[in-house]
């Protein structure tokens, strides 16, 4: 799950501080060392993506407990069929410190307009609910791994 043992960066849902959680007490029903809330750890752990819809968009991605990689994708793109395996893997690798979600942009067109989306793949960095980077295209696994590294 962590590799050399780094603490994981939680958000807390309650406060939004964030805190370092040593990788032997994530189990351990942690709580925030500032209000001390329980920490949602719930679903961050699956190292998979999850897909996320105009209803869903706010608790899973502003609501996050750690940065999320958020992709704007369509069913016709095929830069998007090569991105979204990248995707996976991150997810898969950083499972706890990055969470990535699937927006299908014509099934989702409040998201779409909202993030103004005109090209894909778009892909958006948030961190605390808000957006900290962009990256438009089909980025190498190597790109989108540099432009993250950052926020975990």
């Amino acid at each position: 799950m962590n590799k050399g043992g780094n603490p994981y960066l939680i958000r807390c849902a309650s406060c939004r501080a964030k805190n370092r959680i040593p990788a032997d007490k994530i189990n351990d029903d942690p709580v925030c060392g500032k209000c001390h809330a329980p920490m949602n750890l719930k679903g961050i752990f699956n190292g998979r993506s999850v897909v996320v819809s105009d209803t869903t968009f706010e608790e899973e991605v502003l609501r996050s407990p750690i940065p999320v990689v958020l992709i704007f994708w369509a069913t016709w793109c095929s830069a998007c069929r090569a991105v979204i395996p990248i995707l996976e893997r991150i997810a898969d690798k950083l499972r706890g410190r990055i969470k990535v979600v699937k927006v299908d942009m014509e099934k989702n067109r409040n998201l779409a307009g909202r993030f103004q989306v005109l090209s894909v793949p778009l892909m958006l960095i948030f961190d605390n609910g808000k957006v900290k980077e962009t990256m438009v295209g089909a980025l190498s696994e190597l790109d989108i791994l540099q432009k993250i590294a950052r926020y975990y």
